[in-house]
């Protein structure tokens, strides 16, 4: 059961979760607006490039924040091991690589190669970019990381961070899912690189239309 004191804990990490959300996203829009408005002759290759780098950035500088006015000593060192890289992280990433370029040689695609690198460059800044945010973040301004904060963030992750209503079949069916499993990865290995390459492994799938 959980009791009166954890039900405030949560609803009060609820509430900042949904500010940090709402913040990102608004940042998002700006960043991508200017960047449209300063750049129209650029191609839509490049574009999302400098979208997802403007996306990390904000990532970025919301986790500086977060990091300097977090009073909680315990969380400020999980964090610091958060980003840190270790040998089983790289050969994660080089397998899941490996493999992932192994699934799109082998299907029947229609991008040439430089527009599919364009796209798994960006699509893995934009997994780095959710990640800091929707897990790193988003799931340390709770009390612990039970199964209730999980899915917490997940609902949050796909209502708020993918466009609430407006595509809301799939935020519930495809991304409320994806946010809990990203949530658990990153439970089990309190990383934040695991999630980000699944996540960008994800998203370019999506987008090249391999799943």
């Amino acid at each position: 059961m959980v009791n009166k004191k954890e039900n405030v804990f949560l609803i009060k990490g609820v509430a900042f979760n949904v500010i940090i959300s709402l913040l990102f996203s608004f940042f998002i829009s700006i960043g991508t607006f200017l960047i449209i408005i300063f750049n129209k002759e650029t191609s839509l290759s490049k574009l999302m490039i400098f979208d997802n780098i403007d996306r990390l950035a904000i990532a970025i500088l919301l986790l500086i924040i977060f990091y300097k006015y977090q009073d909680n000593y315990k969380i400020k060192e999980r964090l610091i091991l958060n980003i840190k890289f270790s040998p089983s992280v790289v050969y994660f990433s080089i397998f899941s690589l490996i493999t992932f370029n192994c699934l799109f040689y082998f299907s029947n695609h229609e991008i040439n190669g430089k527009m599919y690198l364009y796209v798994v460059i960006s699509m893995l800044l934009t997994g780095i970019s959710e990640e800091i945010v929707y897990r790193v973040i988003s799931m340390n301004l709770y009390k612990d990381f039970s199964l209730l904060t999980i899915v917490a963030q997940g609902l949050i992750f796909a209502l708020i961070g993918h466009g609430g209503i407006n595509d809301l079949q799939n935020n519930i069916l495809i991304r409320f899912p994806l946010g809990v499993i990203l949530g658990l990865i990153y439970k089990k290995t309190n990383n934040l690189w695991y999630g980000s390459v699944a996540h960008g492994m994800y998203n370019t799938a999506v987008y090249i239309n391999l799943i």
